[in-house]
């Protein structure tokens, strides 16, 4: 796993990423990840899931700063 904090022309990128089992990220629920994605709401930002079965996942955060 590796989490990476990279600030850039006032914005916060936050990238958790890992190389395990993975999933479909195309059948994710709308409710997955809920809660972060309402802190990242509430901050201005955006969320994204990417995730391949077999090839791990990647949580992306961006807020502005």
């Amino acid at each position: 796993m590796s989490v990476r904090i990279v600030p850039k022309a006032g914005r916060l990128y936050l990238l958790v990423e890992d190389n395990g089992a993975g999933f479909d990220a195309s059948t994710l629920p709308e409710t997955a990840f809920k809660t972060v994605r309402s802190r990242v709401r509430l901050l201005g930002g955006q969320l994204r899931v990417e995730s391949v079965p077999g090839k791990g996942t990647g949580v992306h955060v961006e807020v502005p700063i």
